[in-house]
């Protein structure tokens, strides 16, 4: 299920407008300011492969950017 959710900082004050219930959840809320914040916590998952992506070969044969 989902552990967490990034919200924008200048939201994190309705947080507590949320149900009960989904504040004892154990979800995550990370509030953030900036797209670089936005990033870092959504993609990086130390040892986990995010849902719906599989490990593969690298991708071969690619023309390179000039």
């Amino acid at each position: 299920g989902i552990t967490k959710v990034i919200v924008p900082a200048a939201n994190s004050s309705e947080l507590s407008l949320l149900p009960p219930e989904v504040l004892e959840a154990t979800i995550e809320f990370i509030p953030v300011r900036t797209m670089d914040e936005v990033i870092s916590e959504a993609l990086t998952t130390p040892g986990k492969i995010p849902y719906g992506v599989h490990e593969g070969k690298p991708l071969e044969n690619i023309p390179q950017a000039q």
